[in-house]
């Protein structure tokens, strides 16, 4: 599976060179990238022709592993001082005779591997376990917690300013694609001054006549805004009116109208922030945070809020754990789902991997309702667990039996692993950006996390075997 994403994603990188030929050879280069987003037919490319040597998808497979166990990334200072001293991968590549990849090269193939593979190396060590005999899979606790993003804390300063400084950018690109420098004074003195503003605003909180001060400084800041999306736009338009007639290739025609698409969306989300921002400090309109633009990098971000604790922009997975303790379901739901919704997935998902229908579930008070309760017995779960007051009133009777009682003790051995996996396994901060990609981080630091579970559960059995 590793070797058909590479080869898919090679393919893809071809077609582009060919397409370059082609706009070269019958002069499709004309750019109209106005209105125009085809330059010629799709070409199919079914093989890959012989050509450079690349990773081997065994090597793939281990720097996979490795960035997973070194946080989810293998570009920071961390990371690349364990890849360059680890002596377990200088041995691994000098047995494969494979020289060691540069950091461009670890970082493409990895990303080129599709969520579908990252399911299946799930999928496939969870059989591991079953094989091996680790785990019945009879009772498994499910809990979710709060991953922070990739991202800076949203405030509507702050986002306007990289707002504009991205604007900024996509303009100077667009221009240096063309071999011309951009540059706008005006412009260039509006970002610092946003920047500015944005600072003042920030130090203002807990000072006397804050709410009086911050007004002030955002009516000034939403002044400068209006007049940088104006002059922005107009800076667009004499771009577009000047290249129109320009020649670029298929590849140079594609990255211009991306960068146009890019631009447009930013000034659309300026002016969006810029709007709910007035509302907010001047008629005392609050716009719900679905609504807003909460990360300048990761458009898929919400705020996590989960009872008594402090609220965390990011995603809120749900974590199936066995009674051994091994992970055997990931789910990311987009925003902060409710939990009670995301229970019965969970369960599914536990199943389809392990082949095995648990007999006990629990769970805590916020997967309460009868709904779940009804049809997880209908599933064949003999004992549906959940804590606290809710559960309690919903259960009834059942509550005191032993095995339910015995349901509700466990769940501090899940608990202490969930804390365990964020904070040595950096399950609860994300590298990646996007729900996709955040889907596959965690399903690999779960990954990672049974694989240190299957060696010690391996080492105590040698233990006990050597003893006896």
């Amino acid at each position: 599976m590793i070797e058909r994403d590479q080869d898919q994603h090679g393919l893809k990188k071809k077609v582009v060179r060919k397409m370059d030929r082609v706009s070269e050879i019958e002069k499709l280069s004309h750019l109209e990238f106005i209105e125009d987003n085809s330059v010629a037919n799709i070409i199919e490319i079914s093989s890959l022709e012989r050509g450079r040597p690349r990773m081997s998808p065994l090597t793939v497979f281990l720097y996979l592993m490795a960035e997973s166990f070194l946080g989810g990334s293998t570009t920071t200072i961390k990371s690349k001082n364990y890849l360059a001293d680890s002596q377990t991968i200088f041995v691994f590549l000098m047995h494969q005779q494979i020289k060691v990849p540069g950091a461009s090269t670890i970082h493409e193939n990895l990303r080129c591997l599709t969520p579908t593979t990252v399911e299946r190396i799930f999928d496939l060590q969870v059989k591991m376990i079953v094989d091996d005999e680790l785990d019945s899979f009879k009772r498994i606790f499910i809990d979710s917690t709060g991953v922070m993003a990739n991202s800076a804390w949203p405030t509507d300063s702050f986002i306007m300013h990289g707002l504009a400084r991205r604007t900024m950018l996509a303009l100077t690109r667009l221009h240096k694609m063309f071999g011309n420098a951009f540059s706008d004074k005006k412009l260039t003195e509006w970002i610092q001054l946003v920047g500015k503003i944005d600072f003042e605003i920030s130090m203002v909180k807990g000072k006397v006549n804050a709410e009086v001060a911050r007004k002030k400084l955002y009516r000034k800041l939403l002044a400068v805004v209006k007049k940088f999306i104006v002059r922005a736009t107009k800076r667009m338009t004499e771009f577009r009116t000047e290249y129109k007639d320009a020649e670029l290739n298929f590849s140079g025609r594609k990255s211009v109208a991306a960068k146009i698409e890019i631009f447009a969306k930013t000034v659309g989300d300026l002016l969006h922030a810029s709007d709910y921002c007035r509302k907010r400090i001047f008629d005392d309109v609050n716009t719900a945070s679905t609504e807003k633009i909460l990360s300048l990098c990761d458009e898929d971000v919400a705020f996590i809020i989960k009872g008594g604790r402090d609220t965390v922009l990011g995603y809120k997975p749900q974590v199936a754990l066995s009674d051994n303790m091994f992970i055997t379901s990931v789910l990311v739901p987009e925003g902060n789902a409710a939990d009670s919704d995301m229970l019965l997935l969970s369960v599914d998902d536990s199943n389809a991997r392990t082949g095995v229908m648990p007999r006990v579930v629990s769970t805590d008070d916020g997967y309460v309702s009868g709904k779940n309760l009804k049809e997880l017995t209908d599933l064949g779960v003999e004992v549906v667990s959940f804590g606290g007051s809710k559960g309690k009133k919903l259960l009834k009777a059942r509550w005191e039996q032993e095995d339910f009682a015995k349901a509700r003790n466990d769940r501090s051995k899940a608990e202490s692993i969930m804390f365990s996996i964020k904070h040595l396994f950096d399950f609860g901060q994300l590298q990646r950006r996007g729900v996709d990609e955040a889907r596959v981080e965690l399903t690999m630091k779960a990954v990672i996390y049974n694989f240190y579970h299957i060696a010690k559960k391996k080492r105590e059995s040698k233990k006990l075997i050597a003893v006896a």
